[in-house]
């Protein structure tokens, strides 16, 4: 009955189709839970550079997935899958213990790269946390400084949230947190002088509006000027060109992300990455 309402509506639905889609759904969460005990889920890293100097300074730990039978899986792909399943703080400890690993097996220790690492707010209000991010440092060595915790802003927008009180304990830890995204949750600005946060990521939906719209680059530089005044380290994220690269340094950002300054690379190639000197950031 569904696909003839949908018919009458005009739109063409192969019936082949949907049942791929659906073997594969069924496969993937078939085959999910494997995949993180064994670690074929695993992290790369996406350079963050100090837009004044061109230095790598930081780098994102971003999931991947290479199945045997699968091939690779869109993090997209497999994200929407362990939100289903209730797999997610098992996919944010295998991509934490993965990124700190491969780290650390290429010499990045002590090296001051900062290692930033996404977490949801399941894993924040779930049991557990925090003594998982103790286990993790103490069983690696690494030092607890050289680690950022990235948080979206819908975690912040609820004072009451059991989230926000973990971020402070995060902190206790000597771990650094930042929010993730900012400019897609709309929240008050007020809350970046009450969180125990120390770092604020410009979402890049507001990168491209802020090329073309005078409005858009006045809200963003309010917001690093404010970040900064709070003693807040700020990244532009999506930056993808030498335009949005010398807009990211007009505006006062300290950092950038984007394809513009490397994409998701392995492990030895981000210490390569973070051994070279570079021109300058917007020469890219």
């Amino acid at each position: 009955r569904v696909l003839s309402a949908i018919n009458d509506l005009g739109v063409q639905v192969y019936p082949g189709l949907v049942a791929r889609q659906r073997e594969r759904r069924l496969l993937l969460e078939a085959r999910l839970p494997q995949a993180l005990a064994d670690g074929s889920v695993t992290a790369v890293g996406q350079p963050i550079v100090d837009l004044r100097t061109g230095a790598v300074v930081a780098v994102e730990a971003l999931a991947r997935w290479d199945d045997d039978l699968l091939g690779q899986v869109p993090p997209a792909e497999f994200v929407v899958v362990a939100e289903r399943s209730g797999l997610v703080p098992e996919l944010g400890r295998c991509v934490l213990r993965s990124a700190v690993e491969g780290y650390r097996e290429h010499g990045l220790v002590g090296s001051g790269l900062r290692l930033a690492v996404n977490v949801s707010p399941l894993e924040l209000r779930g049991p557990g946390y925090i003594d998982g991010l103790a286990e993790v440092l103490a069983r690696t060595g690494m030092p607890a400084r050289d680690l950022v915790v990235e948080v979206t802003e819908a975690v912040v927008i609820e004072a009451g949230d059991p989230a926000v009180r973990v971020l402070s304990a995060i902190n206790d830890l000597g771990v650094q947190v930042a929010i993730d995204d900012f400019g897609t949750g709309y929240s008050a600005l007020g809350y970046l002088r009450r969180l125990p946060v120390q770092a604020l990521k410009v979402d890049k939906s507001l990168v491209g509006e802020a090329l073309t719209s005078v409005r858009t680059r006045q809200i963003v530089s309010g917001v690093v000027d404010l970040a900064r005044r709070l003693g807040l380290v700020v990244t532009r994220e999506g930056i993808e060109d030498g335009d949005t690269a010398r807009l990211a340094v007009d505006l006062g950002a300290d950092q950038g992300q984007g394809y513009w300054f490397g994409r998701p690379v392995t492990w030895d190639l981000v210490a390569l990455a973070a051994s070279q000197e570079r021109p300058g950031a917007a020469a890219g």
